[in-house]
């Protein structure tokens, strides 16, 4: 018997109330040295350098990386492979209400991504222009596509795709100003299309069902203060580039809080526009990250995000909405290991996003493994992450079944 959470007032009185808790304890999400361009959370050009990737690493050893040096371009990439078994072994062979890792006892080749970048920072008296182009080869690219680029006449598991190709521009206007013009991944939520910057292999609802995976458009970022950064930009539309559903734009903007001498870490995005391909039904997501580490081993994250949508099409409600919440824990046994949880709920019950007009709970328990940690130069740019996760719902979406578990492990090398 699927459990009852009244009314959508009830409901939402549980959300804001949730919201509230995890605004006063939640823990490491988008730390600043996870986050992709084109939305930094931080613009200080005094932090410290990421280490370079390895290829770029390579090509310097060899000598061929003078070129790379003197212009300050970096190129690298990933690959990834990855195993799913379904405990319920369902008829199907997919796992139900999952994206990336819907194959169910497949060895997927996920993909090979590769990237050339010069990636610059805003300062208050230097013009500079950088750029980022990344490509993605492998099943991970069926879920990627956004509009006209790369999305017509691809089949079977394997396809290709073009997830990054923006232009930066740093402008000397008070702190620095950073525009950056082009396509990118999504600042909306917690998790990544990248899988080196996530702690568990699968995905969760808030990611597969509540956001989109990129925009195309023109951002601009300004650190009002040394605490406090915030992003304001037109896009052409989820998952929209060279072809748009629509001849409207979006705005995206957001606003990043990072007190001193703290280990919070606070963030809150919006996305305001209309998104069907009529120009009406506008939609509104509000999503807010707030991250904390307790110690050096202990961190906490935690995602709350709400999103309401006018005249949904097949619906007949005037407005649709959904919203959820997602935790984040994890704690690093030694260091070639890490301990890493998510639990999260996510409420579509008007059956606009996909999930099933349901209430959708999940847990997920993982495994980090560094095999080669404190081998230079790879250290923890490889792992393996074993994990279990239990799904439930209100209805039976999962195959015919009101929960799902299943087992799965990946191999990540980022290069």
């Amino acid at each position: 018997m699927s459990p009852n959470f009244g009314s959508k007032a009830s409901r939402w009185s549980l959300l804001i109330a949730a919201a509230v808790g995890l605004g006063l304890s939640s823990g490491l999400a988008r730390a600043a040295d996870n986050v992709l361009a084109p939305s930094p959370i931080l613009l200080d050009a005094d932090a410290p350098e990421p280490p370079k990737p390895l290829l770029t690493q390579g090509l310097e050893a060899i000598g061929a990386g003078k070129f790379l040096s003197d212009t300050g371009i970096t190129v690298g990439g990933y690959v990834q492979g990855s195993w799913t078994y379904n405990a319920s072994d369902p008829n199907s062979a997919t796992n139900a209400e999952r994206g990336f890792d819907f194959e169910n006892q497949d060895l997927t080749f996920n993909g090979v991504s590769l990237f050339v970048a010069r990636d610059i920072k805003a300062t208050p008296d230097k013009f500079d222009i950088g750029f980022h182009l990344e490509a993605l080869y492998g099943a991970d690219a069926r879920f990627t596509h956004s509009n006209g680029l790369f999305d017509d006449n691809q089949h079977g598991d394997v396809q290709y795709d073009l997830t990054q190709a923006y232009i930066e521009v740093a402008v000397p206007v008070g702190r620095g100003l950073l525009l950056n013009i082009g396509k990118f991944i999504t600042p909306i939520g917690y998790e990544y299309v990248d899988p080196t910057k996530n702690t568990l292999f699968s995905h969760g609802y808030l990611f597969n069902f509540g956001a989109p995976y990129s925009h195309t458009g023109v951002t601009g970022t300004y650190s009002v203060s040394d605490e406090l950064t915030v992003m304001a930009g037109l896009a052409r539309g989820w998952d929209q580039s060279t072809d748009d559903n629509n001849g409207a734009i979006e705005f995206l903007g957001s606003a990043t809080w990072a007190p001193e001498h703290s280990q919070w870490t606070h963030t809150l995005t919006l996305s305001v526009g209309p998104q069907s391909a009529d120009n009406y039904g506008y939609r509104t997501e509000l999503d807010a990250l707030c991250t904390y580490k307790f110690t050096d081993k202990w961190s906490f994250g935690g995602e709350a995000m709400y999103g309401i949508q006018a005249d949904v099409p097949g619906t007949n409600d005037d407005y649709s909405q959904w919203y959820g919440l997602a935790v984040y824990p994890s704690y690093d046994l030694c260091s070639h290991a890490s301990l890493n949880g998510r639990l999260e709920w996510f409420s579509d019950v008007d059956g606009t996003r996909g999930v099933g007009a349901t209430n959708a709970f999940e847990v997920t328990l993982g495994v980090s493994f560094f095999p080669l940690a404190g081998v230079n130069p790879v250290d923890k740019a490889f792992k393996i992450r074993p994990e279990i996760r239990f799904d439930y719902a209100d209805d039976r979406v999962f195959n015919g079944d009101y929960t799902q578990t299943t087992f799965a492990v990946d191999a990540v090398l980022a290069f």
